[in-house]
């Protein structure tokens, strides 16, 4: 199931999966969850036309069970743009999975490490 959630409960989840703290001001946030235990979260911002992901995770052990692409889905057939650290095959192939685009490279976006800018266009 996908829910939006609090602010406070996406630090605690954001916490958990990247170990470090989230600035957090008008986002908007949803999560996966089964039960009570929450799988991942996607954070996003809504900028005129186009959403602009500005995070999403899951859990280690819930990985490659179809829950990024669930959060994914849940932001529906709109135009989409983000960055993607150029080592995370796993992530690039989930969003070209979706219809993405590398675009561009933005040189040491991520402590050193370069990105592909990727967008969705609809």
């Amino acid at each position: 199931m996908i829910i939006e959630v609090s602010n406070k409960e996406i630090e605690d989840i954001f916490k958990k999966i990247f170990n470090q703290e989230l600035k957090l001001n008008i986002y908007s946030k949803i999560v996966a969850y089964k039960e009570e235990n929450i799988l991942g979260f996607l954070i996003y911002d809504d900028i005129y036309d186009r959403y602009e992901i500005e995070y999403i995770g899951v859990l280690e052990e819930y990985r490659n069970k179809g829950i990024g692409s669930k959060l994914m889905e849940y932001l529906g057939n709109k135009n989409i743009s983000l960055e993607v650290d150029t080592n995370n095959e796993y992530a690039i192939k989930l969003y070209e999975k979706y219809g993405f685009k590398k675009v561009s490279i933005r040189k040491n976006y991520y402590n050193g490490h370069d990105a592909y800018l990727m967008v969705k266009e609809v």
